[in-house]
């Protein structure tokens, strides 16, 4: 019992001199912060996009000319670019935005990566909605866009 303490103790000590911290738990490569930030930008064409009316801007800066948006778990794969101009207005005039963009895991492979991350967006109400997401994005030209994905909402 004896040496049980004096080792406890260290531990303790040992453990107050490093606090956890959240910053530090994922440190990305410059290589992966690319998509990260390329993923942030997305998302901000994509309100510009929502608020204007039209998904034209984000088609042609974000997305490849074979991407098939993301596939959602109450209906079947989008498998066309094209599914955007002829579902578009359901979010026009909402009041959306994106909050926050958490990635888990980013792997890279060439000029493909995958993405898992959280998103998290703001639906009127105002509701926030979680989503685990699952992204594939292709290196064109130098930069990095959105070919096909996955999302899935978060039970509350």
């Amino acid at each position: 019992m004896r040496s049980v303490l004096p080792m406890a103790l260290t531990l303790t000590l040992a453990l107050a001199a490093y606090p956890a911290s959240t910053a530090s738990a994922q440190q990305w490569s410059a290589e992966q912060m690319e998509v990260v930030d390329a993923m942030k930008h997305c998302w901000n064409v994509w309100m510009e996009a929502v608020n204007s009316g039209s998904p034209t801007a984000f088609q042609a800066e974000c997305q490849t000319e074979d991407s098939s948006f993301w596939v959602g778990t109450q209906s079947a794969p989008i498998i066309d670019k094209g599914y955007l101009d002829r579902t578009w207005g359901v979010e026009a005039g909402m009041d959306l935005a994106w909050l926050d963009l958490r990635p888990l895991h980013i792997s890279i492979h060439g000029d493909v990566a995958v993405i898992h991350f959280y998103g998290l967006w703001r639906f009127p109400g105002p509701v926030v909605a979680e989503w685990k997401r699952t992204e594939v994005w292709r290196k064109e030209g130098g930069t990095w866009r959105q070919w096909t994905g996955h999302v899935t909402p978060v039970s509350p």
